[in-house]
């Protein structure tokens, strides 16, 4: 990391939430983003350990106690998925620690800052699966509802 620490500030000094006067919450978020850009191989292909190539993956970020994605339709914390589809979420958190807990599905994942977690579901019916932050940030924080439709 000592050797990592020069390059990780350069990256965060000239960041463009610097242009401005810089909060801290901006140092935070300009570090994150230095720390994925380290970490996370864009060339890299999501494999199931199995072998199984992904039908969908989509990439979910969480910060300030919400869910963002350029990949499925999110609304209001609720992710439209399908029904018998290998799906890859690729989770990374901006801000905190949140260790999500879907009870219906035996299902829990973290999601850190800089770093990203895959995890791969199939569902196998239709319905609502509601999860929850259960630990780090708390049980109110984060809310997030895998919506399964034909």
């Amino acid at each position: 990391m000592r050797i990592l620490t020069p390059f990780l500030l350069a990256l965060t000094l000239t960041h463009p939430a610097h242009a401005e006067t810089p909060t801290l919450a901006d140092d935070i978020n300009a570090l994150n983003e230095a720390l994925q850009i380290l970490f996370t191989d864009p060339d890299a292909s999501i494999t199931e350990q199995t072998g199984e190539n992904p039908d969908l993956s989509i990439s979910l970020r969480a910060q300030s106690g919400a869910w963002s994605t350029d990949d499925a339709p999110l609304t209001d914390g609720r992710l439209s998925l399908p029904v018998d589809t290998l799906i890859a979420l690729q989770i990374m958190a901006m801000d905190l620690i949140y260790d999500m807990s879907f009870p219906q599905l035996a299902l829990e994942f973290e999601a850190i800052p800089g770093r990203m977690e895959v995890v791969y579901i199939r569902f196998t019916q239709t319905g609502q699966y509601a999860g929850n932050c259960a630990h780090t940030c708390g049980s109110a924080g984060a809310p997030l509802v895998f919506d399964v439709h034909d």
